[in-house]
């Protein structure tokens, strides 16, 4: 990661311990939800959303987590440098407001041919929390254990 360029620059937020950690953390989790099997396969059918991402250092480091896999960022903020992602094949942005009636149409697109979706909101705050309920509830998605984190078996 840290040969290119434009992943280096990523860890040089000044926030970057928290975002390390919250990123660990995320990776851990989405690892534990996909079990080993997917793992041994590199995530092969997985999409994994990471809901409210910011710049996506938890996303960046689950695109190389699963290799095989597709990791897509959903942020509101579409003004962020984001030239890291042309360094990961599997690593993409969606420039989305999840109150936006698109939405849930932008996931089932994303999602599309997927064995196995997860969603993770490392950084959901307020009202996105209930929100990105809804929107797992209303696309026959279902959840386990917190708010933060969402898991689909679409298969």
């Amino acid at each position: 990661m840290l040969l290119d360029e434009r992943l280096r620059r990523l860890l040089c937020m000044r926030s970057r311990v928290k975002e390390v950690s919250e990123a660990s953390s995320m990776c851990e989790a989405v690892r534990s939800l996909a079990g080993a099997e997917r793992m041994s396969s590199g995530g092969e059918g997985m999409v994994v959303f990471d809901v409210c991402s910011g710049k996506g250092l938890g996303a960046t480091l689950l695109s190389f987590l699963l290799p095989r896999g597709r990791v897509v960022m959903l942020d509101s903020n579409g003004g962020m440098d984001l030239s890291h992602l042309r360094a990961r094949p599997n690593l993409s942005f969606r420039h989305v407001d999840l109150f936006s009636a698109d939405t849930p149409a932008v996931l089932r697109e994303e999602a599309a041919g997927a064995s196995y979706v997860v969603a993770v909101g490392m950084h959901l705050c307020g009202a996105l929390s209930p929100r990105l309920i809804d929107l797992a509830v209303a696309g026959g998605i279902c959840y386990f254990g917190q708010s933060r984190l969402i898991s689909a078996n679409l298969g």
